[in-house]
């Protein structure tokens, strides 16, 4: 029977929003999913833009080599808004990566939680 585990995003400590920095690839570190390939890490993913003018958020789901392997989401983050969903359920596994970057830097806070499923 599959176990369900509530975790925090892996770079964001204690919770708290993860700031992103980079504005181009490979982005600014969110999460990295569970090692191997017997669990799966479901991921949900907020963003906020503190910014008075709308910024295209681009979120990067892979292993980092080419491009083929990465899975891009591109979405426009409207200005002083409350949070958008980004990811709802996406699962990752095997120690990929989910990193993001931004139009602009220092403006958009990612919030979110994993469900590690094993």
């Amino acid at each position: 029977m599959a176990t369900f585990e509530k975790r925090l995003l892996s770079s964001s400590g204690d919770g708290v929003p993860i700031r992103v920095i980079a504005t181009t690839s490979p982005g600014t570190a969110v999460h990295t999913a569970v090692a191997g390939t017997t669990g799966l890490d479901a991921i949900y993913l907020w963003a906020n833009n503190a910014s008075g003018s709308a910024v295209t958020l681009t979120v990067e789901m892979g292993n980092g080599g080419a491009g083929y392997q990465n899975v891009v989401y591109q979405v426009p983050i409207p200005a002083n808004n409350i949070p958008v969903a980004i990811l709802v359920g996406q699962v990752l596994n095997n120690g990929q990566l989910l990193k993001a970057y931004a139009s602009v830097t220092d403006v958009i806070r990612l919030t979110g939680f994993v469900h590690r499923i094993s």
